[in-house]
């Protein structure tokens, strides 16, 4: 650090404090790394998924409805309790034919699940117990803390409702999950559903984080032979 000639001690002394804090500060910039979270969306064809993932990573809504073949995935960034975030969202495909597509390494990795269903319409409510049963059944030997969040799709459409939200609300706690509806076409709650659900994967990263033992590095010194006489 270079310091002009003329300054006092106190002004010296000064620019040293402010030249520490901005060495600091900057460290710990360099520290808080963007953490990467992966969630899938499952759920029947037709749901909306499709167009949550639009509304979340592109901020756009189409009518025109396309069914997802396979398996698709964007990137939505955001800052959850001040830690830089990076969601990963895995948008599958809801028809019968591909639900046995959807394997085990889709769910390998996976942080958390968007279950949706779409609100006006009775039998993709009723097949959100299949996705979550299947899901359960492939994700039982991965060792993976998985976190769950129901979301009731279309919620602009209420005069075609068919699932009041109490119905989808007892039945999203009774699987120990929470709900949230949401709307594509008119940007309700679809920011919400993604900071709830990434700030219920982050915390349980960050636990498992604190909770897993230190990592030892053993350095294996030299040895020295003796010559014996």
């Amino acid at each position: 650090m270079l310091v002009s000639k003329g300054l006092n001690q106190y002004q010296i002394i000064l620019i040293k404090k402010f030249s520490d804090l901005k060495m600091s500060f900057n460290k710990n910039q360099e520290e808080i790394k963007e953490q990467v979270i992966k969630i899938i969306t499952l759920g029947p064809s037709g749901a909306g998924k499709t167009s949550l993932l639009t509304r979340l990573t592109r901020d756009n809504f189409s009518e025109n409805y396309i069914a997802t073949i396979g398996v698709d995935f964007a990137i939505k960034r955001l800052f959850i309790n001040n830690q830089p975030v990076k969601l990963q969202i895995w948008d599958t495909a809801g028809q019968e034919r591909f639900r046995a597509a959807i394997s085990k390494s889709y769910y390998k990795g996976a942080h958390g699940i968007f279950l949706a269903f779409d609100i006006t319409n009775e039998m993709s409510f009723s097949d959100i117990q299949i996705w979550y049963e299947k899901t359960l059944d492939e994700i039982k030997n991965m060792n993976q803390d998985i976190q769950f969040l129901l979301i009731g799709c279309k919620c602009d459409l209420e005069s075609q409702r068919k699932i009041s939200y109490d119905v989808a609300f007892s039945f999203a706690l009774s699987l120990g999950m929470h709900y949230i509806e949401t709307s594509a076409k008119m940007s309700t709650n679809c920011l919400e559903a993604a900071d709830y659900l990434g700030k219920l994967c982050l915390t349980k990263i960050n636990e498992k984080k604190n909770n897993d033992p230190p990592v030892l590095e053993i350095k294996q010194e030299a040895i020295k032979k003796s010559s014996c006489c």
